[in-house]
């Protein structure tokens, strides 16, 4: 048997494309395992694979997921990798170096061959890690309850946050039980007919254009819980049973191996800001999770910085649950308004992102701004004279809106009184704070005062502008 320590080693440049399905070798499987299969919230080291080099690849469909459910990852197969990247109709068939594996070789009675084993250590950031992988083979449908029954194995050691080790527990299990994943746990019979075992797990691609294997799984996860910060060491490894011959492999999605992180982020109630205002604009810290919590998720925050918690912002307890059945939830930073001109204050949040980390978000607290109204003096306006009454507004955050007394609520008001008027205006922000102010505008316009009611020839009369 043939072992590579791959931190230096670089593969010989293959490439394979057919259709959609493109697969490469180019690269050294360390940095496709660090590159590609490796997601958030864990740290890999140690990278080894043991087997013929032409077992394993990176692939990827473009624009054309094909049917797999997975656009771009890692394989590892039982014999040469190009030859996935083939239609249904040709023949993936390929003895290799690969020997066999003792772990594999308990899970079967039949003789290993051509074995592919890819090994890392990992530190996992959160309590759960997860991966998604999907199963095919050639063997398909007509071995499928016979001896060349292939298999392969995802075996996890290290501590079991339930008590004891894990030692090469295999993870690679039928959703919901303790059943491996196999040829003969997941087909539709001999012929692809039936009986059916499984097969709501179960892929016909016979006739696919894109992917070589005549059936495969459908994307299925290997999930396991974690004691976080500690280092585990996974094998991942896939063998022919009884003969050499009828290649099978597994697809590795990329991205996929990763732990429940936490990540943050912020935004605010409204779009004014940035910063939370005080009486106004609150923040919103949002805690994410990649997947669902299938129990209540209880987060560790602490505040600091020169804005006082339960005097500046409304009390924060320093803890938040994100629900079972979520992957987020948020804390919500409230700014008391106080009347105070403190200038800008900030609020540093350090929250518990594992048991060995944190992330650190700063929110800024600005002073609510005063809120001014002024228009005009008070005017005369005499005859058919028109005025535009146009305020003067200081302070407060847009938008605005205006009510006039009149009704009116546009931002300027044309005025063309036929008696003394007293307009009032009163603005509101968003922040729904408001002020108002007032104009007069008086008719100027003269009166005429006719004293007597006739006037005979040759009289005088008298006429008074008042």
């Amino acid at each position: 048997m043939i072992k590579y320590i791959l931190t230096s080693f670089f593969l010989l440049f293959l490439i394979s494309s057919k259709g959609q399905l493109v697969v490469s070798q180019t690269g050294t499987v360390a940095q496709w395992v660090q590159n590609i299969l490796t997601g958030t919230g864990v740290s890999v080291s140690n990278v080894t694979y043991t087997g013929d080099l032409q077992s394993i690849a990176k692939f990827t469909t473009g624009a054309n997921a094909t049917t797999l459910g997975m656009t771009d990852g890692l394989i590892l197969c039982t014999g040469n990798a190009t030859q996935v990247a083939g239609a249904a109709s040709t023949f993936a068939s390929t003895s290799t170096s690969g020997g066999s594996d003792p772990l594999l070789a308990n899970l079967i009675t039949f003789t290993i061959n051509d074995a592919a084993i890819l090994e890392f250590d990992f530190v996992p950031l959160s309590d759960t890690v997860k991966f998604k992988y999907i199963f095919g083979s050639e063997e398909y449908p007509e071995f499928s309850l016979s001896s060349f029954n292939d298999v392969f194995g995802f075996f996890i050691s290290g501590y079991n946050p339930s008590g004891g080790m894990y030692t090469n527990q295999n993870v690679a299990l039928l959703p919901g039980t303790s059943t491996a994943v196999s040829i003969a746990n997941i087909n539709n019979g001999t012929w692809g007919t039936g009986p059916c075992v499984n097969c709501s797990y179960y892929v016909n691609n016979s006739a696919s254009p894109y992917v070589a294997y005549d059936a495969y799984t459908t994307p299925l996860y290997a999930t396991f819980l974690v004691v976080p910060c500690f280092t585990y060491h996974i094998k991942l490894v896939i063998g022919d049973a009884s003969d050499a011959i009828f290649d099978s492999g597994v697809f590795l999605e990329a991205n996929s191996f990763s732990s429940n992180t936490v990540n943050l982020s912020t935004t605010t109630t409204n779009s004014i800001d940035t910063m939370a205002i005080e009486g106004c604009n609150n923040a919103i810290v949002r805690i994410q999770i990649p997947y669902i919590t299938p129990v209540d998720k209880v987060l560790y925050y602490a505040t600091s910085g020169d804005a006082i918690n339960g005097v500046d912002y409304v009390y924060l307890p320093g803890t938040v649950t994100i629900p079972a059945g979520s992957d987020s939830t948020s804390i919500l930073i409230e700014p008391i308004i106080d009347g105070i001109n403190e200038g800008l204050e900030y609020i540093e949040l350090f929250v518990a992102t594992s048991s060995c980390t944190y992330d650190t978000l700063t929110i800024y607290i600005a002073d609510n701004k005063t809120l001014e109204c002024n228009l005009p003096s008070d005017t005369v306006l005499c005859n058919s004279d028109t005025m535009t009454i146009n305020p003067n507004i200081v302070g407060g955050y847009l938008p605005y809106s205006y009510t006039w007394s009149t009704g009116d609520t546009t931002s300027t008001l044309l005025s063309d009184p036929s008696i003394t008027t007293t307009y009032t205006l009163t603005i509101t922000d968003i922040c729904n704070t408001d002020t108002f102010d007032q104009i007069i505008i008086y008719d100027g316009s003269p009166q005429i005062v006719i004293i007597g009611d006739s006037v005979c020839s040759n009289d005088t009369a008298h006429i008074s502008a008042v």
